[in-house]
């Protein structure tokens, strides 16, 4: 009798010992990466609030990990499982379950690159982050106008417009509107600082928010990086003989501002469209900035050219010819601008088409500069 027992110990302790080897070898199979070569990854959203199991079983339905219990039973005894973190993840079945959870642990969530080109505005801004899938238009807009987060950012002005920095910006999927105006103004602010611009500012008697409305207009004028100076030293020499700016960028801003579509090209009418920022009709500097202007035109701004340029007009070659006077001026029109349009109407055209090149009834300025 005692030998049945001695065996059926044996057979007790065997079998055990063959259950828990087993366990083993699944578990340990279950850690593995699920396919090892595999080039696919998966996008995986976890909510606010979704708990560890919630979370092992939608891996595992989603073809990310073997078996939900491996990741559970890894969490509890790394004592991580409250420790996972909400977010959109990027995951592999290539990756092990070890690193899935070191991943969810450190919050190594999924990053949405959004490229800003200088000279955007916020309504561009607004649209490419509707596009990107991180926030919608309106929402985005709504934050750039919101006056309690605009003070909070030391803006003085009625939008965020000129001070929403161009830069290459990495968001989360859970971003809100709020937390990407913040993110771009702050860095408009590292930059004004990293620069000392507002030194620069106060040489020229001016404050932060003029330095922006005129570095904005540069942004949209400039098409090489070596202009901006020349440029913004045409403006500087307007604004000090109290002649207006006449940029036709300030006119389509306006447009814009009032909710409507820009127009494809500036006639004499828009130009005579009264707006806070038609620098046609508006002297001095337009009611706030119309983009958001990168380094180079703040720089530009802040330490323009010594010239006596007072014009430039459009060689159609993204560059622009600058002149002293206005005699030089009209000459450089004709060359650049009319004369190349005259050329290219058939000769039994007779008709006059409204292109922006009547000679609008302002200050010296001729028809062909709305081209510029």
């Amino acid at each position: 009798m005692k030998i049945l027992k001695d065996l059926w110990w044996i057979f007790l302790g065997y079998a055990i010992f063959l259950g828990l080897y087993e366990s083993a070898l699944t578990l340990d199979r279950w850690m593995r990466p699920l396919e090892p070569d595999s080039k696919v990854t998966i996008s995986i959203s976890i909510p606010r609030g979704t708990g560890l199991t919630e979370i092992a079983r939608l891996l595992e339905d989603e073809g990310v990990i073997a078996s939900h219990r491996a990741l559970v039973i890894l969490a509890l005894w790394k004592g991580t499982a409250g420790k996972i973190q909400a977010g959109e993840y990027l995951f592999s079945p290539a990756q092990s379950v070890s690193q899935i959870l070191d991943d969810l642990v450190a919050g190594n969530v999924l990053r949405h690159i959004v490229m800003i080109p200088e000279g955007f505005t916020m309504f561009d801004i607004a649209r490419l982050m509707e596009e990107a899938g991180l926030v919608s238009q309106d929402s985005f807009l709504l934050a750039t106008r919101d006056r309690r987060l605009l003070d909070d950012l030391r803006i003085p002005a009625e939008s965020a417009e000129g001070y929403l920095f161009p830069d290459t910006y990495a968001f989360t999927r859970d971003v809100t509107a709020e937390s990407i105006v913040r993110t771009m103004v702050g860095r408009f602010w590292e930059i004004w600082q990293e620069e000392d611009f507002a030194r620069l500012a106060e040489e020229r008697a001016i404050c932060a928010q003029e330095a922006v409305t005129l570095a904005s207009i540069v942004e949209k004028e400039a098409a090489v990086s070596e202009e901006r100076p020349l440029i913004a030293s045409v403006f500087w020499n307007r604004l000090q003989k109290s002649m207006p700016l006449q940029a036709d960028p300030t006119v389509t801003y306006g447009i814009l501002a009032e909710g409507n579509a820009a127009p494809e090209r500036i006639t004499t009418s828009l130009l005579r469209r009264p707006t806070p920022y038609n620098t046609y009709l508006v002297k001095g500097l337009p009611h706030g900035p119309i983009s958001n202007p990168g380094r180079d035109s703040l720089r530009a701004v802040l330490n323009p050219a010594r010239t006596s340029y007072l014009y430039f007009v459009s060689k159609k070659n993204r560059r622009h010819h600058f002149s002293s006077t206005l005699q030089e001026h009209n000459q450089a029109v004709w060359r650049y601008l009319k004369k190349p349009m005259d050329e290219a109407k058939p000769e039994s055209d007779t008709s006059r088409e409204d292109k922006g090149v009547d000679p609008p009834s302002f200050e010296e300025k001729t028809a062909s500069e709305a081209a510029k």
